[in-house]
């Protein structure tokens, strides 16, 4: 679950020029799985900026890069 990241409900994470590249999981989530149990309100944001390669990442389950069962989580992009 989550090659390089797996959480449960809340989660903030900034990677700033970060390469990431050759994740796997063996379930969901390549790079990043973040889960929302049941009744949970968790929240975060998850950010890559400046990342000069985001590639070869992948997962056997759903989601290559990442894998998202908490509606309330923001993944943003900036220069990557």
């Amino acid at each position: 679950m989550g090659g390089m990241l797996y959480s449960v409900n809340s989660v903030t994470l900034t990677a700033d020029n970060t390469e990431v590249t050759f994740n796997k999981a063996f379930s969901d989530g390549g790079v990043l799985n973040v889960l929302n149990p049941s009744g949970s309100t968790g929240t975060g944001t998850i950010t890559f900026t400046n990342c000069p390669k985001l590639d070869s990442n992948l997962a056997t389950g759903k989601g290559g890069f990442a894998y998202f069962d908490n509606k309330h989580i923001s993944l943003k992009f900036s220069s990557s």
